[in-house]
């Protein structure tokens, strides 16, 4: 009897406790679960906040890759947060290179958690280096060139709307992303025969846009050099990695003084810009919705474009 009261009585005691922790479980799991993984946070987002309050959560990669728990310095881990980050800086820059977006872009890349995204897309993985394996490299390749053009095309449209503040050059305010934006762009040389060739082209002409002259790609080069053309960015979009060295060169410096007063209605006043009709997949003929023109030098003929042949106006007419 003695040791059955007991039981009873022990069972007494701690069901009051039992029901507390019960009571908190259901809690305790809401708030695990109430906060959506980082890659669904990115895709959902519809703000530069939002993307950056997701980017947050991205384990960084500094050195000496000091990790929130142990298993993040695997080799997956270490790809997907170049992945994710990666991802981030596409989202910047669908959202904010476009009309109407300038004050919204300029105050993303001066926001001080953007040099830490970079980052996280640009150092390499902990656990395996770059042209460790082949595999690996073709995937981490894409990462790398997606993050490149989406920064340069960021900052790029940075450098335009700003060049007549600047007078053609890139403001200063940008030098953070100096180390992350040249980690990129030395990793997407490395990675180039690993690129398909758009990825390549890209990729070079997102270095020239960020560093000029600057821009040491030999084997983005050497993937572009089967192009019958080149394409020479007119403004360097960073300043100097460091304060009081010299400013990068533009490949043309004619048009980076010249983009402060270069216009969309300057332009349409003196080419001969046509709205034609365009031939669909689907066999149809549809009035385009964008103005073109086709200018060229004498001697050159018609362009090929979308089921349509654009006869050449006199490049030597047009005064710009």
């Amino acid at each position: 009897r003695r040791s059955g009261f007991h039981r009873r009585q022990r069972a007494a005691t701690f069901c009051p406790k039992m029901l507390s922790l019960l009571s908190l479980y259901p809690l305790s799991l809401a708030l695990a679960t109430s906060r959506p993984p980082v890659g669904a946070a990115l895709e959902a987002a519809v703000t530069p906040s939002d993307i950056f309050a997701a980017a947050e959560r991205i384990d960084p990669p500094y050195p000496p890759y000091e990790f929130s728990h142990r298993h993040m310095e695997q080799d997956v881990h270490q790809r997907k947060r170049q992945s994710l980050a990666s991802n981030a800086l596409g989202r910047l820059s669908r959202l904010l290179v476009g009309g109407g977006c300038d004050a919204a872009r300029s105050a993303a890349l001066r926001d001080a958690r953007l040099p830490r995204l970079l980052l996280c897309a640009a150092v390499p993985s902990a656990s395996v280096a770059d042209g460790a394996c082949a595999s690996l490299d073709t995937v981490v390749a894409r990462h790398v060139a997606t993050s490149l053009a989406a920064l340069a095309a960021l900052c790029a449209a940075d450098a335009a709307s700003s060049s007549s503040v600047h007078g053609g050059a890139a403001s200063e305010e940008l030098r953070p992303l100096c180390g992350g934006a040249r980690l990129l762009a030395d990793r997407a040389d490395a990675l180039a025969e690993r690129m398909s060739l758009a990825s390549a082209v890209s990729s070079r002409w997102a270095a020239r846009r960020l560093f000029g002259t600057d821009a040491a790609v030999p084997r983005l080069d050497a993937r572009a050099a089967e192009l019958p053309y080149d394409v020479l960015p007119g403004l360097v979009a960073l300043p100097a990695a460091e304060e009081g060295e010299p400013a990068p060169r533009a490949w043309l410096p004619s048009v980076a003084r010249l983009a402060g007063r270069l216009t969309a209605e300057g332009f349409a006043s003196v080419i001969p810009f046509e709205q034609q009709e365009l031939l669909t997949a689907a066999g149809q003929r549809v009035r385009e919705r964008r103005s073109t023109c086709w200018l060229a030098e004498a001697g050159i003929g018609a362009l090929a474009y979308s089921g349509k042949l654009m006869p050449p106006s006199p490049l030597e007419a047009c005064p710009l």
